[in-house]
């Protein structure tokens, strides 16, 4: 359809609801052309059922998704995230690390990582290690074992200082791959939303074993490379096994096995289908799976710089755990990384600061990475960084919601003309059938620096193009997808801020230039080297679907005419407002809601810290 015919339908729209007498910001149709949306051709899958995090209920995998009628199946999952039926509240109190026989001091001079340490390993599963208030220097990072619970007085009263710790995290749950991890070619049960697949061998797996089903690159749509990226830039050599040669891969726990037809059934179901000839396989990558470990109610912060990729707080290899209530500061690295983990959350931390600010992973806020799955990522603060919220190489069923994330930028602070961005869904190749619901941010973005993605949503969110108080110049867009990310869906969402429509040459699609000092709702297929001017992968455009979103460059909001659902459910992941939410209108963002952007819970918070 033509762009004056898309214009025509949002006329006819707005017309007939002002004859109605609707004057709520629903009734006004899209004054911008919109490209229309391919079909997959790769499929998503109905994900597991799983409790609501938080308070909140999750949307039931028997009900059907939220997001039927607007988003079709094979671009998406039916997201559940997290851990089912929420964050489970430890009572039982092991350990009093200021107590004999530990006799940590937590007055910042001593070291006390001996002291902490000795307690998590003597602490039975299901119970909690208690770090009274104080300030503990930690020499040596913390290692916090499975079924146990690290829990401070408040972030604000309890902290963890790295000094110079050697362990690339201050506080780990996990540990690095295992060697000759078995692994077996999948055979059957290919297709999206299988539960049983057939395997060449079952002998060395068992029922509740963690395993990653994964498959070669097409090198197409899943791409270790950007597109015309920088030549100084590597691939995503890191983001999977064998070299970042299997980067679409997914983390499913085995339900039981039928070792007489070769069947082992999976939770959750297959997000994509696979191809016989891309060679899937399925691998245990841990035998004993860390996991059901809690770190709450602290702050961690690190003392000086000690080198980039470390991080203050990492899961790695982890299930069915949390970070709750935690401070997060001055790192060297990422505030918070989950790599290869499976059904965590993250919630109500507040991550900033950064000992430098130097290009490359030395201030990155929270990193959900190298296939981990089913991770809730919700109610969360990122300030003062490289890069907030980002996906680097993430499996599947992921979700980011209801954050807030304000200045981000690089070396060349506080001369912060380049927007960067905060939403950023690829970072590192190949995440895929992700969900970021409901966020505030500046801007949402997948580059192809390290190469692909594909089939991610974002739903409701606000992104301003702005830092604070800054005057960008540069990479004025709210949102960039660029080479090599296809299949997205942009619905619901509020793009940019009152006065883009009186900004010279501001414009709904970017269509000229590359890195241009223009204002734009969306640039679509060109490469992140902004020496190269030109679109280099139309099909960026081509399969994009855009549904639902209000901008301000054109005052009015956009609808897809082939869809024929206009009416927004709340949330693609809750059946209800969570009972966390504060008195803030629900949902609070849309394209639908009065005003259009109401301050998530996140914002509230971080308005009361006084930055």
């Amino acid at each position: 359809m033509t762009s004056r015919a898309v214009a025509t339908v949002g006329l006819v729209l707005a017309l007939a609801a002002a004859a109605c007498g609707d004057d709520s910001p629903a009734a006004a149709g899209g004054g911008h052309g919109g490209a229309g949306h391919g079909g997959a051709g790769h499929g998503g899958a109905a994900a597991g059922g799983t409790g609501a995090a938080g308070g909140g209920a999750s949307s039931s995998g028997s009900g059907g998704s939220p997001a039927t009628g607007i988003v079709p199946e094979d671009r998406r999952v039916d997201w559940h995230p997290g851990i089912p039926g929420g964050i489970p509240m430890r009572t039982t109190i092991c350990a009093t690390v200021t107590d004999a026989p530990y006799g940590a001091k937590g007055d910042g001079l001593a070291d006390d990582s001996a002291a902490i340490q000795a307690a998590l390993d003597a602490c039975p599963p299901g119970q909690v290690v208690f770090v009274p208030a104080g300030v503990y220097r930690l020499g040596t990072g913390l290692a916090v074992p499975s079924g146990i619970v690290l829990r401070g007085a408040g972030p604000d009263k309890t902290r963890l200082e790295g000094d110079q710790t050697p362990e690339k995290s201050i506080v780990q749950a996990g540990s690095w791959d295992e060697p000759d991890s078995p692994v077996t070619d999948v055979t059957s049960g290919l297709e999206k939303g299988s539960t049983k697949l057939g395997v060449a061998s079952t002998a060395e797996f068992v029922a509740g074993d963690f395993v990653i089903v994964d498959q070669k690159n097409d090198d197409d749509l899943v791409r270790v490379s950007g597109q015309d990226t920088d030549p100084s830039e590597s691939g995503c050599v890191w983001g999977s096994r064998e070299d970042g040669t299997r980067l679409l891969g997914q983390i499913v726990e085995i339900q039981s096995i039928d070792a007489a037809s070769g069947t082992v059934e999976i939770d959750p179901p297959l997000a994509m289908p696979h191809a016989p000839g891309l060679m899937p396989q399925m691998i245990r990558f841990r035998k004993q799976m860390t996991r059901d470990v809690g770190i709450e109610d602290l702050a961690v912060a690190d003392r000086s710089y000690r080198g980039d990729n470390n991080a203050n707080i990492r899961f790695w290899g982890v299930a069915y755990s949390w970070i709750k209530n935690v401070e997060s500061a001055d790192v060297s690295g990422r505030h918070i990384q989950l790599t290869e983990s499976f059904r965590c959350e993250v919630r109500e931390a507040y991550v900033h600061h950064a000992q430098v600010y130097n290009p490359g992973a030395n201030a990155y806020g929270i990193a959900v990475e190298i296939q981990t799955s089913e991770t809730l990522v919700e109610d969360n603060i990122v300030f003062h960084l490289n890069a907030g919220l980002m996906l680097d190489s993430a499996g599947p069923g992921n979700v980011v919601g209801y954050n807030f994330s304000d200045e981000m930028f690089g070396n060349n602070y506080p001369d912060a003309s380049w927007l960067y961005a905060d939403l950023v869904a690829n970072h590192c190749a190949h995440p895929f059938m992700n969900l970021y619901e409901g966020n505030q941010g500046s801007q949402i973005s997948s580059d192809n620096i390290h190469g692909s993605s594909s089939h991610q949503t974002f739903y409701r969110n606000n992104v301003d193009r702005r830092h604070a108080d800054y005057d960008h110049t540069g990479n004025v867009v709210s949102v960039v997808f660029a080479a090599n990310n296809r299949f997205m869906n942009v619905v619901g969402n509020v793009l940019g801020r009152p006065g883009d429509d009186a900004l010279s040459g501001a414009a709904y699609q970017q269509s000229g230039g590359n890195c241009l000092e223009t204002v734009s709702v969306f640039k679509l297929g060109y490469p992140s080297n902004c020496a190269v001017g030109t679109v280099v992968d139309p099909e960026v455009e081509s399969t994009i679907l855009r549904h639902g979103n209000f901008d301000y460059v054109g005052g009015s909001t956009v609808w897809d005419p082939s869809i024929e659902e206009q009416t927004l459910p709340p949330s693609f992941y809750l059946l209800a407002k969570p009972a966390w939410w504060s008195a803030a209108p629900w949902p609070p963002i849309g394209s639908d809601v009065n005003g259009y952007v109401n301050d998530v819970p996140a914002k509230e918070r971080f308005g009361q810290l006084g930055n």
